[in-house]
């Protein structure tokens, strides 16, 4: 009986919000939907991380098992618009990761997930698009310099990913070069 109660009292707390916030950011442009980045669950120098958006809580990679993290890197991105990016060590063997971004026409926040060997070296952000380039050093499914994953403002489903050669010309995009914005948590 004892032990019940102490079960039940650790997931009580667990659940009550004994979660620790890691990070925030206004995603969007200048008054963007506020999102945080919280943790709970510490064992060893790993923690199950989460995304607080409009009042709802949920695990960064759909559940509680898939979001237990070490070596996690985030930060909020952009000048004109920003973005939320997170990459770390999860349950793979690869840096898994995911940008929000908020849809200019429709206020939503919106998501671009990509997994590599690598981090990922830039991040572009433009009006309807949102870019994650990820040098390959000469690992993975292909022999060019870097691995691009793209997302298009209302899209249901990214783009697959492309191996290019050539960095992503600047264009209409905001150049973040992610080595120097990225903090560790």
């Amino acid at each position: 009986m004892k032990m019940c109660f102490s079960l039940a009292l650790m997931f009580f707390a667990s659940s009550a919000g004994a979660s620790e916030p890691v990070s925030s950011c206004d995603v969007g442009a200048k008054r963007g939907k506020r999102v945080e980045v919280v943790r709970d669950s510490e064992i060893g120098d790993t923690h199950i991380y989460y995304v607080r958006q409009e009042g709802e809580v949920k695990a960064l990679f759909g559940n509680p098992d898939d979001s237990r993290g070490s070596d996690v890197h985030i930060a909020c991105a952009g000048q004109k618009r920003h973005a939320l990016i997170v990459f770390g060590m999860f349950t793979s063997n690869f840096l898994q990761g995911f940008v929000l971004t908020q849809n200019p026409a429709t206020g939503k926040i919106e998501r671009l997930d990509f997994a590599e060997k690598n981090r990922p070296a830039r991040l572009y952000i433009g009006a309807r698009q949102t870019l994650i380039v990820v040098p390959t050093n000469g690992y993975g499914e292909t022999n060019k310099k870097y691995i691009m994953y793209r997302h298009v403002a209302g899209s249901t489903t990214d783009l697959e990913p492309v191996g290019i050669d050539k960095l992503p010309p600047v264009g209409r995009f905001e150049v973040i070069q992610l080595e120097q914005s990225m903090v560790s948590k």
